[in-house]
């Protein structure tokens, strides 16, 4: 069974109703196991209180819809370790990502995770899942 982390995009989408983001409430309501990274909680109430996610709902509602529809991951000492590493490698193709979508990409890659996600940084590689 495919287990699959949600990034930021993909819960901006959701909030969104876009196309995409119907397909990613399909997944949330469906039997798949879904992760979110605390670094995508930690963005989107960035995005919320920046005005840049719109809802209807008010940010505690959406924050304990986040963790009642995923489990939320921390990365832990060795995780943060890994995630400089693969910023330094993931430099050489994309000269702009950042350490945060490193450190979901480095839970994603430990935990045998698909990312749900549009980010130009992430996109089209094997950790990425097709929606």
């Amino acid at each position: 069974m495919t287990e699959y982390i949600l990034d930021t995009w993909a819960w901006i989408e959701f909030y969104t109703g876009s196309e995409k983001g119907e397909k990613i409430y399909k997944l949330l309501r469906s039997d798949e196991k879904c992760y979110t990274s605390i670094i995508s909680l930690a963005e989107l109430s960035d995005n919320y209180h920046s005005g840049n996610l719109q809802s209807d709902h008010n940010w505690e509602k959406v924050k304990n819809f986040v963790e009642a529809r995923t489990e939320i991951i921390k990365p832990d000492p060795e995780t943060c370790g890994k995630a400089g590493k693969t910023k330094k490698e993931e430099r050489k193709n994309h000269p702009d990502i950042s350490l945060m979508d490193t450190i979901i990409l480095t839970q994603a890659r430990e935990k045998d995770l698909k990312i749900i996600t549009g980010d130009e940084h992430l996109q089209d590689r094997k950790e990425t899942a097709e929606l």
